[in-house]
């Protein structure tokens, strides 16, 4: 039941209940669109995302990596391994997908990357946080030097500008003596950044000003405001906090820490909320202590000071949230704060709300028997607060204009972890923009809905007080499975303090993954991506409901037109060949993938085409790749993209085994990718030894330089010889394929070697 707690003198009374919860059944019409055998959003058709470069390896959907940007033109996605293209190899690879007239490119984004200690302690390396229009992004690559004058001593972070070369430094170096321990096991944490990256937050345990705090085993808050470092932590009477200074709740050292500072940084940059550590019992904690507001750089503001008529003892504050551009902030405190607040330091702490307009603080649980957890979710403007709390019954409250409302109650375990607790595993909570709506999950059979004794999405209307299940089936059907808007994510990953889309921003769609069969149309009994419309109360598949793989949710563009997941099934098997997980993306606007044309078989002696020029070289065992790839052979009529390889001539071969570097030239027809890989046996296993990429933007040559991997070259040398098998690739897409075999050989072996070449597969 819900129940409305009335504040009226500091007391509560409940002063009405509301009808039992109802579960909205799925039944139709449903509004569907059938292209290419898959039931789709209207409008909506399948693109693939990821490249099929992708390091032998699957996109991941566990770890928190998979965005999308604003518009739903860019992706970010990661793979275990690095691509041809990769520069680096932190962990994850990184890689940024973007969307042209000629459809999705992906690319690696990994920067060069040194720090095994950065492996055995655990740290937060790759990518901390993007731009909304994923054009920048932030990395820590360990110990690497991107920029001349970045120090060799300590990680540093930088800014990257994809699509133009080199980095920028955002940590300069140490103005005081490091020390090698801290050095080794510790690194900068950002916590938060403009919307545009123009303004990065973050902490650092190195003093990197000279107006900044001698570390010691603290750390300090600091700005990167485009192109000036600005220290946050100064008080309203301008000094330097003391002990140093957290964003928001604090970034800190804790790979969940970043959950604690949603909104700590306004997304224009020019308002950032920090924490000065409040001493308890000798020990410091950066997640509670005394808030701040600080202002375009120049003033600072108190949130958490009293403003009771007889302030008492100070006690510590706890950051929860602020609105998008920080003019509300929330915070707990067991301190009574106002003259109407009930809270008591060992038993309850209040729900605050600091208003930056007004300067007004205000006590959002005063009167209530409840014990606020966190912050569940807030509308942008701050009027909707939806609190996890225990207190008569543990669930989930609203705050609106003056009122709470207990959403639902009866909560424990896995559901306040689920909804609020934001640890480890899935969130499984989300609030609208408007603060309208409320996305939560629950095994809590609300209002008679067959939830199956598992975790089911639920969706509350703050405007009506109603509560609908989303992912549940019929009475009398079976429950395959729970429903989560993230898939469960690593302990490896879950630092990365972000959210994806799961409603869209007008609050007509929500976004989530299921077994459960939702629709006719769902009968593959795997788990499937589901879109909902909150007004019509149904569900509409996004993935295809009949493959043989499971579908993951991943990340949705701002309108919810443009949805991105993670499957392993070939939804466009002319793109889509490794059998490897891969991201695509269901968008609103997009034609259906079509075929290239493909050429009429030959017949008789028009298949064997014009006689191969000899080698140019007077050494036998020349590698020439054959078949009907070639561009001679279609006497420049094709109708799909055709390509040739120039024969690597013994010279080459030789310069290859002494370098271990060969360039190797294709002759394609016109515009496409062109990829070059080299296998080799290497002990008991045949293993990539070489590749490379490149992009055609029209007919013409393309060179590929492929270079032998150490192990490769320490084979030959070791050997003498080195037999190798070269596959090139082209196409828009996979393309087609010819591939050639042959034996590298040292000085001290023969020059001869047998070839063996194949055609296209």
């Amino acid at each position: 039941m819900e129940s409305v707690l009335a504040r009226g003198r500091g007391r509560a009374a409940a002063v009405a209940a509301a009808a039992a919860l109802a579960a909205v059944p799925f039944a139709g019409p449903f509004d569907w669109l059938v292209g290419e055998g898959y039931a789709l959003p209207p409008g909506s058709a399948y693109e693939k995302v990821s490249s099929e470069d992708k390091g032998d390896g699957d996109v991941w959907y566990r770890f928190s990596t998979l965005r999308s940007s604003a518009d739903g033109t860019r992706a970010i996605y990661s793979t275990p391994t690095g691509s041809e293209d990769a520069e680096g190899v932190p962990l994850p690879v990184e890689h940024l997908a973007t969307l042209s007239s000629s459809g999705w490119e992906a690319r690696s984004i990994a920067p060069p990357y040194s720090d095994s200690a950065g492996v055995l302690t655990d740290l937060r390396l790759g990518y901390q946080w993007y731009s909304t229009d994923l054009a920048r992004g932030v990395v820590l690559p360990g110990f690497s030097q991107l920029t001349p004058d970045a120090s060799g001593e300590v990680r540093n972070l930088f800014l990257r500008e994809f699509g133009t070369p080199g980095y920028a430094l955002l940590t300069p170096e140490p103005t005081a003596p490091v020390n090698p321990l801290i050095a080794f096991t510790s690194a900068p944490a950002v916590a938060g950044a403009s919307r545009d990256l123009r303004h990065v937050v973050f902490e650092s345990p190195f003093q990197l000003l000279p107006d900044a705090i001698v570390p010691g085993n603290r750390r300090d808050a600091y700005e990167w405001a485009d192109g000036t470092l600005r220290n946050v932590g100064i008080l309203p009477n301008g000094t330097v906090a003391p002990g140093g200074a957290a964003i928001g709740g604090g970034a800190g050292v804790s790979k969940i820490a970043q959950q604690r500072n949603r909104g700590a940084i306004s997304e224009d940059g020019s308002r950032i909320v920090f924490t000065t550590p409040w001493r308890s019992g000798g020990g410091d904690t950066a997640a509670s202590g005394e808030l701040y507001l600080r202002v375009n750089g120049t003033t600072t503001v108190p949130i958490s000071a009293s403003q009771r008529t007889v302030p008492e003892e100070m006690q510590p504050a706890t950051f929860l949230a602020a609105t998008p551009d920080t003019s509300r902030v929330f915070f707990k405190s067991c301190e009574k704060l106002t003259d109407d607040a009930t809270a008591e330091c060992g038993v309850s702490e209040d729900l605050y709300m600091f208003d930056v307009a007004s300067g007004d603080l205000t006590d959002l649980t005063a009167g209530l028997d409840l014990r606020v957890a966190n912050v569940v979710g807030i509308s942008n403007s701050g009027d909707h607060v939806y609190f996890g709390a225990t207190g008569a019954t543990t669930g989930v409250y609203l705050w609106h204009d003056g009122t709470v409302v207990s959403v639902v109650g009866g909560l424990q375990g896995g559901d306040t972890t689920a909804n609020w607790s934001f640890g480890i595993g899935s969130r499984s909570s989300a609030v609208s923009d408007d603060g309208r709506l409320l996305v939560f999950s629950t095994d809590l059979p609300l209002g008679g809905a067959n939830t199956g004794g598992l975790r089911q999405l639920f969706l509350y209307d703050a405007a009506t007080r109603g509560t609908r299940c989303m992912s549940c089936v019929a009475p009398g059907r079976t429950t395959l499975g729970e429903a989560v808007i993230q898939p469960l994510q690593s302990s490896t990953a879950v630092y990365r303090a972000y959210d994806p889309r799961t409603i869209s921003a007008d609050g007509s769609k929500v976004f989530f993954e299921t077994a459960n069969r939702l629709v006719p149309e769902d009968i593959n009994g795997r788990i499937d991506v589901y879109q909902y419309d909150t007004a019509a109360g149904t569900a509409t598949l996004v993935s295809s409901g009949v493959g043989e793989y499971d579908s993951h949710v991943g990340d949705a563009s701002e309108n919810g037109d443009t949805v991105f997941f993670v499957t392993r099934e070939q939804l466009i098997p002319d793109l889509d060949r490794d059998r490897l997980d891969d991201l695509y993306v269901a968008r609103a606007g997009a034609k259906p993938y079509v075929p290239p044309a493909r050429r009429d078989p030959c017949v008789g002696d028009a298949c064997q085409g014009d006689l191969p020029a000899p080698p140019h070289d007077d050494v036998p065992g020349t590698v020439v790749f054959t078949g009907p790839g070639d561009v001679e052979d279609d006497g420049g009529s094709a109708t799909e993209p055709v390509f040739s390889v120039r024969p690597l001539t013994g010279r080459q071969r030789r310069a290859w085994a002494r370098t271990g570097r060969v360039r190797l030239t294709v002759r394609v027809s016109e515009a496409g990718r062109v990829r070059g890989r080299v296998t080799a046996r290497l002990g008991k296993k045949r293993v990539v030894v070489a590749r490379a990429s490149r992009t055609a933007r029209d007919g013409g040559p393309v060179a590929l330089t492929l270079r032998l991997s150490a192990a490769a070259r320490k084979s030959l040398k070791r050997n003498g010889r080195l037999t190798v098998r070269i596959i090139v690739t082209y196409g828009p897409s996979a393309g087609e394929r010819q591939a050639a075999t042959t034996t590298l050989r040292t000085v001290r072996g023969s020059r001869g070697a047998q070839n063996r070449s194949g055609g296209k597969r």
